[in-house]
């Protein structure tokens, strides 16, 4: 009873909140694989800190010491069970239902993992395993910041290096040979209606264009007024606005340059397109 209300707005809005879920993570594996390496995911956190506890008693005892069978602290156990569980049975309800994991949705199991794997061990560590230990996560935290300081410095991302001016210009330019107005509204992909959204300093409204709700919302502004088009995945989009307004749109390749302070020069391509003012909304009002 609790969950049916939700369960029917889900269905109400053609599940478009998992839209918003598959976006973050690009396709790469089939179905069967997906689960597979979900799977693997959930089952690094644990790994993980085992491999720590045991570095830490080598330290202690010279040798490989695996925690005797027996739960030392229940309390720990149910507490942190309860919470591993949960999370657990949601990735893998995702994953059955076909949706993509992105790999930081599994951090909060290595704090609990953490805690499910001491309450087989000793209540009390002798100050030799706690000293080991802090050095390990030491170790860890300096590698977690100089990796990402070297590779983020050399290997050009256009999410990281890219000028978002550069982006709004070639938007605004494009919108005003096509139109001879400033933007009125921002449709296209998440990412790059949020960009461009962003770099106007949130002055103008936006809206995926496969999210048929927030794009009936502003439905009067863009049949009055227009609209531009910017997305990594033209036809998806183009498919999404000729369902809801019956125009096809013409798309023009955009290219901006960027790198990284020791990288390569890359380019970053999008698409961008006009919604022309007086489209009419095709679709049933949603209630």
């Amino acid at each position: 009873g609790l969950m049916t209300p939700h369960i029917m707005h889900l269905i109400k809005t053609d599940f478009v909140v998992f839209e918003y879920i598959n976006y973050g993570k690009p396709q790469k594996y089939g179905y069967f694989m997906q689960l597979l390496v979900q799977c693997a995911a959930i089952v690094a956190p644990l790994v993980c800190m085992e491999t720590a506890l045991l570095v830490s008693r080598i330290f202690d005892r010279r040798r490989f010491s695996f925690a005797k069978p027996g739960v030392t602290n229940a309390a720990a156990l149910q507490y942190s069970g309860c919470i591993i569980g949960g999370q657990i049975a949601f990735l893998l309800i995702t994953g059955l239902c076909g949706h993509r994991l992105l790999t930081i949705w599994t951090f909060p199991l290595y704090l609990t993992a953490g805690i499910f794997l001491m309450s087989f061990y000793p209540q009390y560590l002798d100050d030799r395993v706690k000293c080991a230990f802090a050095v390990l996560c030491s170790a860890v935290a300096a590698l977690l910041l100089i990796f990402p300081l070297i590779y983020y410095n050399c290997s050009s991302k256009f999410r990281y290096h890219m000028r978002k001016a550069d982006m709004r210009e070639t938007a605004e330019k494009f919108y005003r040979e096509k139109t001879g107005r400033e933007i009125p509204f921002i449709t296209g992909d998440i990412w790059s209606a949020a960009m461009l959204q962003n770099t106007l300093k949130y002055r103008v409204k936006a809206a995926p264009a496969f999210d048929v709700i927030l794009m009936g919302i502003h439905r009067d502004t863009i049949c009055e007024k227009g609209a531009l088009v910017a997305s990594l995945r033209p036809e998806a989009d183009a498919e999404y606005v000729r369902k809801m307004f019956g125009v096809e749109l013409k798309w023009q390749n955009a290219e901006i340059a960027y790198r990284a302070r020791f990288g390569k020069t890359k380019t970053f391509a999008f698409s961008l397109a006009v919604i022309p003012p007086g489209a009419q909304w095709k679709l049933e009002d949603r209630k």
